[in-house]
């Protein structure tokens, strides 16, 4: 199986999760599940936590179809590259907010979280870190 194959199959298991979780959070018996971003108006995000997981299925499906294009134009891995990135930050300061402001956390957000390192990790190695060394090992040795 390719690096590309691996990461649509990650990504679309987290774009499933992700709208398991928007279910869940929208019909409104995740406010105990999920004290950060429920839909209570003491939530400290201000978007409601279905919107916040519906963001992260349209980040999923843009990956997703970013990887599909790679292989059209070679521009399309730096996009998928800025994706991946800000897709793990953006899931790092969710969890750092929810364990900074709650006292336990959400399995849904938390297995969502770790699937966006997963493809981040696995999208800077076949992008960044692979051609570097494969450059490195076979370069010409003059």
């Amino acid at each position: 199986m390719t690096w590309s194959n691996t990461i649509k199959v990650i990504l679309a298991g987290n774009a499933s999760l992700l709208l398991y979780t928007a279910w869940v959070k929208a019909s409104g018996s995740s406010n105990s599940l999920c004290p950060l971003c429920g839909n209570s108006n003491s939530s400290i995000i201000p978007i409601s936590g279905s919107q916040m997981a519906l963001l992260g299925f349209s980040a999923c499906i843009l990956m997703i179809l970013l990887i599909y294009l790679i292989n059209k134009r070679e521009f399309f891995k730096y996009i998928a590259l800025i994706v991946a990135s800000l897709s793990a930050i953006f899931a790092s300061y969710l969890q750092a907010l929810q364990f900074r402001y709650s006292l336990q956390f959400c399995h849904l957000c938390f297995s969502a979280a770790i699937l966006f390192y997963i493809a981040f990790i696995i999208v800077v190695y076949n992008i960044v870190l692979k051609p570097y060394f494969l450059c490195e090992t076979h370069g010409d040795i003059s």
